[in-house]
């Protein structure tokens, strides 16, 4: 019986360990340089963007038509200070974006998807984003937004 139980608190503390590790992956805080980049990206477009005290979360698209498989790397401004975090995205399905440019499929790839929580403890965030792709030169290009 304290075998069982012994072996009960350690499948406790795994599985705890465990779900703070995945937390703190996916709200990784870590600080990175913004790319410099003084033009915007020829083609790109914020479709939603909200913040609040909870969850900053961004949905758009953008693409470089000389480099169609680049996908768009999202930041966030942390608050009070001028230093920037990667948000973990996830690329989304835009066949809309294809049409509209009549590209037969070439830019549906070109959606993204990125959230993350508002941990205060963590250093928050102040609700400004960069949305940054690289053209077929490797230069960066980008877009500065206010989320409201």
């Amino acid at each position: 019986m304290k075998l069982l139980k012994i072996a009960f608190a350690i499948c406790l503390a795994a599985s705890a360990a465990i779900s703070l590790l995945l937390f703190f992956s996916w709200n990784n805080y870590k600080t990175v340089p913004l790319p410099n980049f003084d033009a915007k990206p020829e083609f790109a477009s914020i479709d939603k963007c909200s913040f609040n005290e909870k969850y900053l979360s961004v949905n758009g698209w953008a693409f470089d038509k000389n480099n169609p498989n680049a996908h768009a790397i999202v930041y966030a401004k942390k608050h009070s200070s001028d230093e920037w975090i990667i948000i973990k995205s996830s690329i989304e399905n835009r066949p809309d974006v294809s049409n509209f440019f009549k590209a037969n499929n070439m830019y549906d790839r070109a959606g993204f998807n990125a959230s993350i929580r508002n941990i205060n403890y963590l250093g928050g965030l102040s609700g400004d984003i960069a949305v940054v792709i690289n053209d077929d030169k490797g230069n960066a290009r980008g877009i500065r937004y206010e989320c409201k």
